[in-house]
């Protein structure tokens, strides 16, 4: 994994079947058609500076993605169930930390779909912040 500790940062990663995975230029941006729209051109300039760390000319992308970030008081994201639907578990406000975060929600979530609840897992609670 490489993060370019930039701003805007970039992020890369190799995803399990060996496909590059690379992020970053962010925006303070709420509205998702707005957002969207940037998608190519952010696309672009990930790629062109994806080539240049690794040192090639150009570097296609195939594939692109969006998302608005979230984030809570404490910083931590909400991992666990839903209170309202049943079979429903809550991953979110990752806050620009979803590569580190993504796997430890993954942790704990298969721990407590297991039955298996993980001591830090009240650290996590989507419902941490309800008087």
């Amino acid at each position: 994994m490489i993060w370019e500790a930039s701003d805007p940062y970039l992020y890369v990663r190799v995803g399990p079947e060996g496909r590059i995975i690379a992020g970053g230029e962010d925006v303070e941006l709420a509205d998702a058609g707005a957002r969207d729209t940037l998608l190519p051109r952010k696309a672009g300039a990930i790629s062109a500076r994806l080539a240049k760390v690794l040192g090639q000319e150009t570097i296609a992308w195939d594939r692109a993605w969006a998302a608005t970030f979230g984030s809570s008081p404490d910083g931590l994201p909400a991992i666990g169930a839903a209170r309202s639907m049943d079979h429903v578990w809550l991953a979110s406000g990752f806050g620009g930390n979803g590569i580190a975060f993504a796997a430890l929600a993954a942790e704990l979530l298969d721990a407590a779909i297991g039955g298996k609840p993980d001591d830090d897992a009240e650290r996590f609670d989507p419902y941490r912040f309800e008087a």
